[in-house]
């Protein structure tokens, strides 16, 4: 048997032939409503697909992002190198559910703070102070962020992970948020003095929806 896919805006319509070139038989009707995804057979019956979670890749950063001897907020994206983007189309369910982790080498002669960000175009949305004692050198460390959207916030927790006594470190919040609009998500680094280094080697974001 043959078959076509025939597309639109709303839809996606899959027709099937019994031979090439020959009058369709039967049509599956895939189709999106108020963020739910559905089908319908020919017989017209709509069926709606729940149940099953969607998870998406959004972003994946291809390049190491340098922070030292700066105080500088920093974005942690390289600016060549990754797939994907970091930006959240219009609109976000109320309950998506948006993963983020990252793995640092960090080294601090004389100690310091190190501030992670979570930004969006409107502002932060959450954020971590991290301790970095004296003495630290090519130290790994985990950052695992989680946030879920709300009706107009977002709720957000960051982890840090390392070898040290700071195993296991968690911060929450919840900030403004609009999820009628495209956002655009920012992961930033700033050291609290200029005299200490920063290495983003890896960079995940991924999103979860029903």
């Amino acid at each position: 048997m043959g078959g076509n896919a025939v597309t639109n805006s709303k839809e996606l319509i899959l027709v099937q032939n019994a031979a090439p070139d020959t009058p369709p038989v039967a049509a599956l009707t895939l189709f999106a409503d108020a963020g739910s995804l559905h089908y319908k057979d020919h017989a017209g019956a709509v069926v709606d697909l729940v149940g099953a979670p969607v998870c998406v890749d959004l972003y994946s950063a291809g390049a190491s992002v340098v922070v030292a001897n700066t105080a500088v907020e920093t974005a942690l994206a390289p600016a060549a190198g990754g797939i994907g983007a970091m930006t959240l189309q219009a609109p976000q369910p109320v309950g998506m559910a948006i993963a983020l982790g990252a793995t640092f080498i960090v080294s601090s002669a004389a100690g310091d703070t190190l501030t992670f960000r979570i930004n969006s175009q409107a502002g932060t949305l959450a954020t971590f102070v991290y301790g970095v004692g004296g003495g630290t050198f090519n130290l790994a460390v985990n950052l695992r962020a989680s946030l879920t959207v709300r009706a107009a916030t977002i709720a957000s927790s960051i982890v840090i992970e390392d070898n040290t006594p700071n195993l296991g470190i968690i911060s929450a919040a919840t900030a403004a948020y609009n999820p009628l609009i495209q956002n655009t998500l920012t992961l930033t680094a700033q050291w609290g003095a200029a005299l200490s280094s920063c290495e983003m080697q890896q960079a995940l974001t991924t999103v979860h929806f029903r």
